[in-house]
């Protein structure tokens, strides 16, 4: 029974994934940013929906016991949340407040009783969602240059973006770390690490995103610290493919000049930030492209403040986990997409608002459950040891 309910959260979470292929297959999304699409019908919400509470009507059926320190820290979010949800009308921050109240809840559940999911599940679904990716993308490129098929977010000769099978940019461009994490601590061979950076490097290229160029040049080169040799190539191959393309970089830096200028127009209400805003019981309804901001803004000094120490914990928790020697590889490597996954977030966040694209956040809470249950017993584990040692 386990197994099946493990094997049954994991095929909820691909086609949680993988919804986005049908918006690209039919033409489906926001005909504003998406030209030559139509607008997304209820038909795709609703399949959303029902995909969504279908895992949280799974994780609430498993669910024997709760974690109090976790509890109190989601009720204070949900009180926000619904400070925000009253005075708001904005459609994106009414999205980041449902967005909060929903995977919060979903890492409490999961943190407390996510013993029954099994690593090995997601980590199939990872290398599935990998192989599929490229794919997908490969079938967009075919598409574009034999028939002249948009992808969503593109514009005739002015900027081609490739979402693969999320058939958003910018979600695959956060998403890649998780993904480069994953293979980074799968295959740490020479030739399988500068393989994996050129992948994952060459994808966010096809983003068109700078903010998911940015992050993932960071992402790898953090990866390679400490293999002297391979950050040099890397760092040396970076330059000489700016050099060779600076006229497509010109060019796409002054499509994005519009784009850019929106993002630094979220700076202005800060200025005017009251008191009571501050402290989350006066939300501003304004939403900005800067995630933290859009926190600030709408949630106050409380949210920002759990979203940052909850990201941090989490990469400690991914420290504590590659470090201990009795971890199996499953788990490493399963670690190795938590960690990269949250670091892309938490650099996302600072030009981007990944908690109103989905599924990011989803995938977040579920990673994040199962690292810090996993490095919260490892610590017990040590602390146990060591009473035992001592008496």
């Amino acid at each position: 029974m386990r197994t099946f309910a493990s094997k049954f959260f994991v095929l909820l979470f691909l086609a949680i994934n993988l919804r986005g292929s049908l918006g690209y297959i039919f033409r489906f999304g926001d005909p504003a940013t998406s030209p030559t699409y139509s607008d997304r019908p209820m038909i795709f919400f609703i399949i959303w929906n029902i995909l969504t509470w279908l895992m949280l009507i799974l994780v609430v059926l498993k669910a024997r016991k709760i974690s109090i320190k976790y509890l109190a820290i989601y009720s204070v979010s949900v009180i926000f949340s619904l400070i925000c949800l009253s005075q708001t009308e904005s459609f994106y921050v009414l999205g980041a407040a449902r967005g909060i109240i929903l995977n919060g809840f979903l890492f409490l559940c999961l943190y407390s009783n996510g013993s029954w999911i099994k690593i090995s599940h997601i980590n199939k679904a990872i290398e599935f969602m990998a192989a599929f990716g490229l794919v997908f993308l490969f079938y967009q490129i075919y598409q574009y240059h034999y028939f002249g098929v948009l992808p969503a977010h593109s514009h005739v000769n002015q900027s081609i973006r490739y979402g693969s099978f999320y058939d958003d940019s910018l979600v695959l461009g956060i998403l890649l770390p998780m993904f480069a994490g994953y293979f980074f601590n799968k295959y740490q061979k020479l030739f399988s690490s500068l393989l994996t950076a050129v992948v994952v490097c060459i994808v966010a290229i096809l983003t068109g995103s700078i903010t998911a160029i940015g992050i993932i040049f960071l992402y790898v080169a953090w990866n390679f610290r400490k293999r002297y040799g391979l950050l040099l190539f890397f760092f040396c191959a970076g330059l000489v493919l700016s050099i060779y393309f600076k006229d497509q970089i010109n060019n796409l830096w002054s499509f994005k000049s519009g784009s850019i200028a929106g993002h630094l127009e979220g700076l202005e209400p800060f200025i005017d930030l009251g008191v009571l805003t501050l402290v989350g019981f006066q939300p501003t309804g304004k939403f900005a492209e800067t995630g933290y901001l859009s926190f600030l803004y709408n949630f106050g000094m409380p949210i920002l403040i759990i979203v940052l120490a909850f990201h941090l914990k989490v990469l400690f928790a991914c420290r504590a986990i590659l470090l201990e020697g009795t971890s199996s590889r499953e788990m490493r490597v399963f670690t190795g997409a938590a960690q990269g996954l949250t670091i892309s977030v938490l650099l996302a966040n600072f030009n981007l608002p990944p908690i109103v694209y989905p599924p990011v956040y989803l995938m977040v809470v579920i990673f994040s459950a199962i690292v810090i249950k996993r490095s919260t017993n490892i610590r017990l584990a040590k602390n146990t040891e060591i009473e035992i040692k001592a008496t």
